[in-house]
């Protein structure tokens, strides 16, 4: 009998924990309710330079620009790892404005972030970086603005 108990409560300390990381996980890749807007998506098999899908800040919200990438992969396994993402503002009629590239290195295994600070309102992308070989899968990105 006092097995029983033991095995009682040992499976409702399971399911606490597993429910508070659970609620860990959402509370850390879902969007800011004060964020403006979001979206996500993956990349499979893309090269040097690959430019993101756009997005429209209307800078209603002052929340900061952020992305987010997860569980990276190179075709070839094994071979070192490179992730960098530079943001841009679209012009019209003029080269797109470089503001600033950050590492994601440690998506490779797991998960890495990137931040831009808060963007004056325009039109956005990013630019997928990795060696000029390498064809890069990145299984999931979150954009934030």
């Amino acid at each position: 009998m006092a097995c029983l108990t033991f095995e009682r409560k040992s499976t409702v300390k399971k399911k606490i924990a597993a429910g508070l990381v659970t609620a860990l996980a959402v509370s850390m890749f879902a969007a800011p309710a004060n964020a403006e807007g979001h979206f996500e998506t993956s990349v499979n098999g893309v090269r040097d330079k690959y430019r993101t899908r756009g997005w429209t800040d209307r800078n209603i919200d002052g929340y900061n620009t952020e992305i987010t990438a997860a569980t990276c992969s190179n075709a070839t396994p094994g071979s070192p790892g490179k992730v960098e993402m530079t943001l841009r503002r679209e012009l019209s009629k003029r080269p797109d404005p470089d503001l600033g590239s950050r590492s994601f290195n440690r998506c490779y295994g797991g998960w890495d972030r990137g931040g831009w600070g808060r963007q004056a309102a325009g039109n956005y992308h990013a630019d997928i970086h990795t060696f000029d070989w390498n064809h890069l899968t990145i299984k999931w990105m979150k954009f934030v603005w």
